[in-house]
């Protein structure tokens, strides 16, 4: 697939939106063949510029980098009257416009929904917002856990609430927001007409909560946590049960095994050497332990090769380390290395949504406002006037 045939080639996304969830969204739509133009607050940028690791020791975020590679940067200070007029403009020639503000800022801006598909019914306009814009949570501030601790998921992560090294609610809300300006892009194809989106990152975790409320619905009682050993045979996958865990083997490695089916769980027991327990009339913690005592006995490969033989679902426990050297990631090609004229060598990961090639042709990492004069002549703006905004810091 070439740039010129991607299914989003043509497509502009003028993206305002900070951190994570909006920047991974216009990610994938990049990934996808969009030309997406970041309008950054002069001087400062993203925050995310500033955040985290550097690459090589230079100036460049590492998960900026892996968010926002691909597209192009312009300033725009949208506090100016000026400002707004030229996000205006500029709306003109995009089809989607992608924003991560609290419920109301745009609004007070001017540039609210409203007014913006007032003047550009073709535009589709997405929100991405915390707690979404109606509710008595709807212009509180929130990060990722505190959406999950809403949810009730928080309360589900063990013996007391923990954070987990995964932003599920961000990445989810970027990946929901995908999923509907393509279904809006489809949809204005027919129609001509754009639309308004808000993604709620509190909806997309009630959502990906549905095993834990049909346990609830279903059985009028709270769902067991993530530590609580469940018997065996319970249509759940919320917490461990007797051959569906985590178990250390005798080189301190651990293995994610999950024979939760009978013939599977009978097939994990005659490897373990202990068939005596596919029938035994044990108490849960007793066949657990059993299983754990068994897993100590040899090594972490050693185990996976025979489990695996058996088509028994196991698999090791990376470190990330680990996960580099995998074979499977490696056979998969979803990470890679690559050098960066400026940067040096940069490892990122690759398109994942099986279309396309899995690295671009050209890394390109968007310095703050690169693009900015660039994109003020698309609108006609003389050398002189760019000149008259840099000194007015409206860019």
């Amino acid at each position: 697939m070439t740039t010129d045939d991607a299914p989003l080639a043509g497509i502009k996304v003028l993206d305002l939106s900070r951190l994570m969830p909006g920047p991974y969204a216009s990610r994938l739509l990049v990934d996808l063949g969009a030309d997406a133009l970041k309008i950054e607050e002069p001087t400062r940028g993203d925050y995310l510029r500033e955040s985290g690791p550097r690459i090589n020791n230079t100036d460049v975020g590492y998960l900026f980098a892996l968010l926002n590679h691909g597209k192009r940067s312009m300033t725009l200070n949208l506090k100016t009257a000026r400002g707004v007029d030229l996000l205006d403009q500029l709306c003109a020639g995009a089809d989607v416009l992608l924003e991560s503000f609290r419920p109301g800022v745009m609004a007070r801006l001017g540039l609210g929904a409203d007014r913006l598909l007032a003047r550009h019914p073709h535009l589709i306009y997405c929100a991405i917002n915390g707690y979404g814009s109606t509710g008595p949570y709807a212009n509180l501030p929130g990060h990722d856990h505190n959406y999950l601790a809403v949810t009730g998921a928080a309360s589900l992560m063990g013996d007391q609430p923990r954070l987990i090294p995964l932003p599920i609610a961000d990445l989810e809300s970027g990946q929901r927001a995908v999923v509907a300006i393509l279904a809006a892009i489809i949809a204005r194809s027919a129609s001509g007409k754009g639309r308004a989106i808000e993604i709620s990152m509190l909806d997309g975790a009630v959502s990906w909560m549905i095993q834990a409320f049909a346990d609830y619905w279903g059985g009028g009682i709270e769902p067991a946590r993530s530590t609580d050993l469940q018997p065996r045979g319970l249509s759940r996958f919320l917490g461990p049960a007797p051959g569906y865990s985590f178990y250390q083997s005798a080189d301190g490695g651990w293995i994610a095994v999950a024979a939760s089916e009978d013939k599977f769980w009978r097939s994990l027991c005659a490897v373990l050497g202990r068939p005596d327990l596919a029938d035994a009339d044990l108490p849960p913690a007793d066949q657990d332990q059993a299983i754990r005592e068994a897993f100590r006995t040899r090594n972490r490969d050693e185990w996976i090769a025979d489990l695996l033989r058996e088509q028994i679902a196991a698999a090791p426990v990376n470190t990330m380390s680990g996960a580099m050297a995998d074979p499977q990631i490696q056979a998969r090609d979803i990470l890679y290395t690559t050098s960066h004229p400026e940067l040096g060598d940069f490892h990122a990961i690759g398109n994942v949504l099986g279309l396309g090639p899995r690295r671009p042709a050209e890394l390109r990492i968007p310095r703050l406002g690169a693009d900015t004069d660039a994109e003020l002549r698309t609108l006609h703006l003389t050398e002189s006037e760019i000149a008259e905004l840099r000194a007015e810091r409206v860019v």
